[in-house]
């Protein structure tokens, strides 16, 4: 467990420089561009830094149990997983609603400064490379310890989404430079960031609503949605089950890295031998710690 989460603080640490630069650079970008695509794009690696501060903290306070929690502390990390999701989705419809306003503004003929495209090209190439490298380095570190941090999950899916944003306004805006003053496409000059920003909050929304769903169910102890983590678990308990016992029922939640699974037997034996079954379970643990170390496991006899 302390190899896992060196892992997990090292990137981590990683996440917070780049997105630190990554929000600054926005916001210089958004001074010299008029863009609010920008902005966006500043204030979503600015959040991203924040969160990512807050996850290593309970990083390191996830395994510690108490009399409160004698499991330990992993629910702060769905917690985490659950505000991060909210806040990406908050982001993106604030963002939405404000280019609907600036739109609507500008068929209503209020003046608006037109966008300079020269910075944004160059913030394009760059952020694109830093935010795609970052969700790479994010997935790379979390398939070292087996997919178990599901805080490394989130914020790659988090570096996608801001990658996505980056090079679809980038490339959008590119073509927007291109068209002549006096073509019927000429108001794309002044709105066509808004107008992309509200294509690409459209196509995204749908990521940080699955995060809020997945992380909900977590809170709320639902079975495990990760049909391959199910499966793997499935099959360990299969393949280290005595004959003895002639059917089982698995219920199987997380909680942030922290996995609880309850088997339940029956078998026709009237006398079942207690050390026998202690190691049936001993052996089971054993084989789950190879995938998913931090978990537990109950086994349950029904009549």
């Amino acid at each position: 467990m302390v190899n896992e989460d060196i892992i997990e603080r090292k990137a981590l640490k990683f996440g917070i420089v780049a997105n630190l630069l990554m929000a600054i650079a926005g916001w210089v970008t958004y001074y010299f561009s008029n863009s609010d695509a920008m902005l966006l794009d500043g204030n979503f690696s600015l959040i991203s830094a924040l969160a990512t501060i807050a996850a290593i903290i309970i990083g390191k306070k996830k395994h510690k149990r108490t009399t409160i929690f004698p499991f330990g502390r992993y629910v702060f990390e769905s917690f985490f997983v659950f505000f991060k999701g909210v806040l990406i989705f908050g982001i993106t419809i604030v963002a939405v609603v404000q280019s609907c306003i600036k739109i609507i503004n500008f068929f209503n003929g209020e003046a608006i400064t037109p966008i300079v495209i020269h910075s944004i090209l160059y913030y394009t190439v760059v952020i694109a490379i830093i935010s795609f490298g970052i969700a790479f380095y994010y997935k790379h570190q979390n398939k070292k310890i087996n997919l178990n941090s599901p805080i490394l999950g989130v914020e790659a899916k988090s570096s996608i989404i801001d990658g996505f944003l980056t090079v679809g306004i980038g490339i959008s805006l590119l073509l927007v430079s291109i068209i002549p003053e006096n073509s019927a496409l000429s108001f794309l000059k002044y709105i066509g960031d808004s107008i992309i920003v509200l294509i690409m909050g459209i196509v995204l929304i749908n990521t940080p609503i699955k995060i809020i769903k997945d992380a909900f169910i977590e809170l709320g102890g639902g079975v495990l949605q990760d049909q391959i983590s199910l499966d793997i678990i499935d099959q360990v308990i299969i393949d280290h089950l005595p004959s003895m016992f002639e059917t089982h029922q698995n219920y199987i939640s997380k909680l942030g890295s922290n996995y609880f699974i309850v088997l339940y037997v029956s078998t026709s034996e009237k006398n079942i031998n207690v050390e026998e079954l202690l190691s049936t379970r001993n052996k089971i643990s054993t084989a789950l710690s190879k995938q998913f170390p931090t978990h537990n496991l109950e086994v349950i006899i029904n009549d």
